[in-house]
Formats: C-alpha cells, structure tokens, sequence
C-alpha cells in the first residue's frame, strides 16, 4: 500500500512543507509495512488549468508533461494526506488549480486533511473536502488536524518537523487518530476496487 503526503502550498517562504514533514514522521513511527511517498505541489510547476471540455468528458486529452508527471503520481497512490495552509478564508490557489487537472486518478480512495492558519486552516478543509468528493470521487476521512498558531515563525515545528511545542499535544493526537483512519479506509477502498 502507498499513502502520498502532500505539500499543498508553492509560495515563497512557505511553512507548509514543516507540517508536511511533521506529518510524514509519524506516519513511518505507525506504519512500517506502508511505502510513505512525499509529494510536494511546487515540484510540478503546473500551469493554469485551462483545458476544454472537462477532464472527465475529453476521452481525446493529451495533457503538457508537467501534468501528466502530476497526475501519474497521484494515480500510483491507494490513499492520501493533504497538508495545506489557509490562504484569504479558503485553500491556496495552486492547489484548486492542481485539482482541476484531475479525473480518475484519485476515485474511491481516501484522503486526509491537515491545515494550518489563523484559525487552524478549517475553512481550507471545508473547502478542501468539498472539491475532493465531488466531482473527483475521493473520499475524504471524517477526521481532520487543525493547527492554530504560526507554523512560519518556528514556534510549533522545526524545519525537519519535529514538535517545539507542548501546545501541540492535541494535534498530535488528531494527527495520529487521522493517519488511522486514512489507513482503515485506505485497506477497506482498496480492496472494494480490486
């Protein structure tokens, strides 16, 4: 089984990648037998999506390398964990434009959320879960990871992502009840496609 791990942020000075790492140690401390990929948005330079018709009304599509790299990717993956921040009440641009690429590639298969802001990325969740089960089939877990607090300052998690805060023991509850999940949906999908 492959769970991806995805830094959903591709700014300048962005904190993302932190919790991203934090994320991805403590999936390896409760998973030895599950291949961990990390997967970072910026990596692909992904154009503006523009394409018509629809992804999943063009049975003609040939997309740009760069996309077809990204959607390759996320094809080879029976699960996976979204990290992003919240930017203006809502997901980062770079990340519902990266979605909209999308066609088969993540139907019936789980997918987690953590997010971090001023108000622990909860509206970027919302938002993040909608576009995920609507019209591109994932399932998104019930369980979710809040971070409240500035992740860019260096406060709660260093640059490797290992916990600087006390303030962080109920995330990290959540984030190991969240990786549990994804993983007992993960193996229940996973067999209900084969």
């Amino acid at each position: 089984m492959k769970i991806q791990i995805i830094t959903c942020s591709i700014r300048d000075g962005r904190a993302t990648p932190r919790v991203a790492l934090w994320a991805e140690r403590k999936a390896r401390q409760l998973w030895e037998d599950v291949e961990i990929e990390a997967v970072d948005l910026q990596s692909f330079e992904l154009p503006l999506y523009m394409e018509d018709p629809s992804p999943l009304d063009n049975k003609d599509r040939h997309p740009v390398p760069n996309v077809q790299a990204w959607l390759d990717t996320l094809a080879q993956a029976d699960g996976y964990v979204f990290v992003t921040p919240e930017y203006n009440h809502g997901m980062p641009s770079a990340l519902k434009n990266a979605l909209d690429f999308v066609d088969v590639q993540l139907q019936r298969k789980p997918a987690a959320v953590i997010a971090h802001g001023t108000v622990g990325g909860a509206r970027s969740i919302e938002q993040l879960k909608l576009v995920l089960n609507s019209s591109i089939g994932a399932v998104p877990v019930p369980q979710t990871v809040t971070l409240v607090g500035s992740v860019s300052r260096g406060e709660l998690l260093s640059e490797e992502g290992e916990v600087l805060s006390p303030a962080l023991s109920g995330a990290e509850r959540a984030l190991e009840s969240t990786l549990k999940s994804l993983r007992w949906y993960a193996e229940a999908l996973r067999a209900a496609r084969t």
